[in-house]
């Protein structure tokens, strides 16, 4: 009976830890219900405001909703999985989107990451990351952590997306056709041959048609999208009009 007894909180010890890639899923749902739920209270604000004449200054709209219970989930999570691979993609969250809210827990994750982790397959979202940590870490301290990916991480997806966001961050400052442009370019590529992301690969090469074909004076590309009541719209379909530009934005 007592062996019985024993062996009960053991089980429980030994389930208590959530399966790392359960509760990631959990917490990134968790994001978007509450960033979706957010959005709409805003929308409904504005239009609120909007049928009732625009009567007044403008309210204050922010679409993104404030992080910082997320960012404490996300932190617990990986210090739950700490020591091993399995926390990697929530320090990598971290990176990702808590730069503007807790600076101070984005560098640590970064840290912890670039220290400890430099090998994992999640890493991308490092990369992905790393031009918005400019000033953070000045122009040098950005370019060793993407050599460092390039040279420690042996993955794919991740080379490509350390390649990628490297040339992006270099592309306008370089000139079309100079020695410099000529090395962005070839990264670019590399990073093009070594993804298999259909979206990725069609952003690489936008950004090498851009760059390449975008004149003052020339013609704009077609761009399509929807409009925030999820109507499609194409630019062309505006050629010759005169309009008001209205947009959400927030950085």
């Amino acid at each position: 009976m007592l062996a019985i007894t024993l062996l009960i909180p053991i089980a429980a010890a030994q389930v208590e830890k959530p399966d790392p890639s359960t509760r990631y899923q959990k917490l990134l749902d968790e994001v978007k219900a509450d960033q979706a739920r957010h959005q709409k209270e805003q929308m409904d604000k504005f239009k609120k405001w909007n049928e009732a004449g625009k009567e007044g200054p403008a309210p204050a709209f922010m679409m993104r909703a404030p992080i910082d219970e997320f960012i404490t989930k996300f932190r617990k999570a990986a210090k739950d999985y700490g020591g091993t691979d399995d926390c990697v993609r929530f320090h990598v969250w971290v990176v990702e989107y808590a730069l503007r809210t807790d600076e101070d827990a984005a560098l640590q994750s970064l840290d912890v990451v670039m220290a400890k982790h430099i090998t994992s397959k999640d890493l991308g979202g490092v990369a992905r990351a790393l031009p918005q940590y400019v000033g953070h870490l000045q122009r040098d301290g950005v370019a060793d952590h993407f050599d460092r990916i390039l040279e420690k991480n042996p993955h794919a997806p991740v080379q490509a997306l350390a390649l990628y966001h490297r040339a992006k961050s270099a592309a306008n400052r370089v000139r079309v056709g100079s020695e410099d442009w000529r090395v962005v370019k070839k990264e670019l590529l590399r990073a093009k041959k070594l993804t298999d992301d259909q979206d990725l690969a069609r952003q690489i090469q936008s950004l090498i048609t851009d760059r390449e074909n975008l004149r003052v004076g020339g013609m704009a590309p077609e761009i399509k999208g929807k409009d925030l009541d999820g109507v499609a719209f194409k630019l062309s379909d505006y050629r010759g009009k005169i309009v008001v530009l209205d947009f959400w934005g927030h950085w």
